[in-house]
């Protein structure tokens, strides 16, 4: 669900009676340490989510104290990201707006992208990398490939320090 309008914050849900500003004023405690307002429902990825009014649905909690404190209606390709890289924050003043390329310059310059092992998609650890890396050019990228159970195009930009610069 997208809010399409500021008073839709207002309007009270038929399933509870409450608006969706009431809601996620009691959905998160402040920790006095940080400033973060951390919400107390969490999705899988750690972000806060709290009920829309419609059965099953729930709305991004960052997003919405975008909108309630600075009285600002969201388009979905522009995303909340957290200055204090807390995922569950919705402290306002812990939150900016930007598009998906801020959100990944935030990131990279916060040295929080994944890479290596955390990406995901990786077959090898960081002891294969190095173990590739060691070969040098004495060995070609198809046996290498073949030995660590990759494909041939994987070697050639770790050797070639393109992918796995970390190590």
């Amino acid at each position: 669900m997208t809010i399409k309008s500021l008073s839709d914050l207002d309007v009270p849900s038929p399933r509870t009676g409450k608006t969706i500003r009431e809601t996620f004023s009691s959905s998160f405690a402040v920790d006095p340490k940080t400033g973060c307002w951390n919400s107390r429902s969490l999705d899988p990825k750690g972000y806060g989510r709290i009920p829309s009014g419609k059965r099953g649905m729930k709305l991004l909690s960052h997003r919405i104290s975008w909108q309630i404190f600075k009285n600002e209606l969201l388009v979905p390709s522009i995303f909340v990201c957290h200055r204090c890289d807390n995922a569950a924050c919705v402290n306002p003043d812990h939150l900016f707006k930007g598009t998906q390329l801020d959100n990944i310059r935030d990131q990279v310059s916060k040295n929080r992208q994944a890479k290596g092992k955390t990406n995901g998609q990786t077959k090898l650890t960081e002891s294969e990398v190095r173990e590739i890396r060691a070969y040098g050019f004495s060995k070609s990228e198809r046996k290498l490939a073949k030995e660590f159970r990759v494909s041939k195009g994987a070697i050639y930009p770790i050797r070639h320090r393109i992918t796995w610069k970390h190590i």
